[in-house]
């Protein structure tokens, strides 16, 4: 009897370790989802009223599907409170890490320069980019791509207009983006379908063969 408590506690032991290291978890992404909620109070999707937390809550949801890491997931709810929020880097760091705070600045632009030196600085970081930061790019743009999809099937060309850029300008950026996470392909389901949603919203796309160009480089 003595020995089977013995061998019944070794057995315990590990899954009472993982079962708190799953709580404490969980207590980080609960964390992260409040912080991010109260940086993102009363913004809204652009040209709606959904309100904006919609969208890194549906990137947390993209990432968690692929089974990505815990401060990857963290990094997604958070992505963009520096670059549209009044919140520091001193605070990202203090209250959730140097890794997250390194994927989200990764995820940050400069809002002072163009809309097209944005996006080519953010296609041109991508190169040299960690795992971790491609990740969190290709939930960030997928979510952004089922949005514009499913609002484009409601209000049609009318979408265009709520953009700082032309049609053609956006789908520049997002084959950019594609290409720039070549990476990914094959790896996570995530890619597959931001890929299959861009031909989708630009069906007469002058980039394909470049992105294809680009992805027979890592077959």
């Amino acid at each position: 009897m003595a020995r089977g408590l013995i061998i019944s506690k070794r057995i315990n032991a590990p899954m009472n370790r993982l079962c708190r290291e799953l709580k404490m978890k969980n207590m980080d992404i609960r964390k992260a989802i409040i912080f991010a909620t109260q940086k993102h109070a009363g913004q809204v999707r652009k040209g709606t009223d959904i309100p904006y937390i919609t969208h890194p809550m549906e990137v947390m949801q993209i990432l968690s599907k692929e089974g990505c890491r815990n401060e990857v997931i963290i990094a997604g709810i958070l992505h963009d409170v520096l670059e549209d929020t009044n919140t520091s880097p001193a605070e990202i760091l203090d209250k959730f890490g140097e890794t997250v705070l390194k994927i989200v600045a990764a995820e940050s632009e400069d809002k002072s320069k163009t809309w097209k030196e944005r996006k080519q600085a953010t296609i041109n970081s991508l190169a040299g980019a960690s795992f971790e930061v491609k990740l969190v790019c290709c939930a960030d743009k997928l979510s952004n791509l089922r949005s514009m999809a499913a609002d484009l099937e409601e209000v049609g060309d009318k979408l265009w207009d709520r953009f700082n850029a032309s049609k053609e300008n956006i789908d520049w950026y997002y084959a950019g983006i594609i290409a720039a996470l070549a990476e990914l392909n094959d790896k996570c389901p995530m890619y597959y379908e931001l890929r299959s949603l861009h031909l989708k919203i630009f069906p007469n796309t002058d980039f394909e063969k470049y992105i294809d160009a680009v992805l027979r480089r890592y077959d």
